[in-house]
């Protein structure tokens, strides 16, 4: 028991200073070799997963911080937009007062003792002046209930029967009536 323990003691010692003198040597057993292999396999291999999955987390925080920006690049391209509207409009100014000056540099040419210069320029109305929509159909349901009411009367007049008021039924009973009748 003595002569193990002290066996123990030096090969733990060994172990402690070089780290075995069975390490040093190449293990020769086929399955000790396959499993190593396998290992040192499965190492890279997590190495290689670890490398992908920094890059695509690289890439995740790039694609975050572009969608995070997205809101601010919308809102520049509308001020962009406003900004084109305001220089277009002055661009379509600019350009109706050449040609202006145009027309009148042609008419003075045209006209030399007289000089033209546009006061104000024309406007465009806001509502059509004619026709008067509402007065056409006043007049037009005006006159149309005269007549309709002068037609009543003039064959009212004209009309030559009698009328009795005997006969059943409102309907009317036509006598000819002579000159005197009137």
């Amino acid at each position: 028991m003595v002569k193990t323990k002290a066996a123990i003691r030096e090969i733990e010692k060994q172990q402690k200073e070089g780290g075995g003198g069975a390490s040093t040597d190449r293990p020769d057993n086929p399955a000790y070799i396959t499993l190593a292999s396998q290992l040192a396999g499965n190492k890279s291999e997590i190495k290689s997963i670890q490398r992908q999955i920094g890059e695509l987390r690289k890439k995740g925080d790039s694609y975050r911080m572009r969608m995070e920006a997205s809101p601010r690049v919308e809102e520049g391209y509308k001020g962009l937009l406003v900004e084109r509207g305001s220089v277009q409009a002055k661009y379509d100014e600019l350009n109706r007062k050449t040609m202006d000056s145009r027309v009148a540099q042609g008419l003075e040419k045209e006209q030399l003792s007289e000089r033209f210069s546009i006061l104000e320029a024309a406007r465009l109305p806001v509502k059509p002046d004619s026709p008067n929509i509402p007065a056409i159909l006043l007049i037009g349901l005006v006159l149309g209930m005269g007549s309709g009411v002068g037609l009543a009367a003039v064959r009212e007049s004209v009309d030559d029967t009698v009328r009795s008021p005997k006969t059943s039924g409102g309907s009317r009973a036509a006598f000819p009536c002579s000159p005197p009748c009137r």
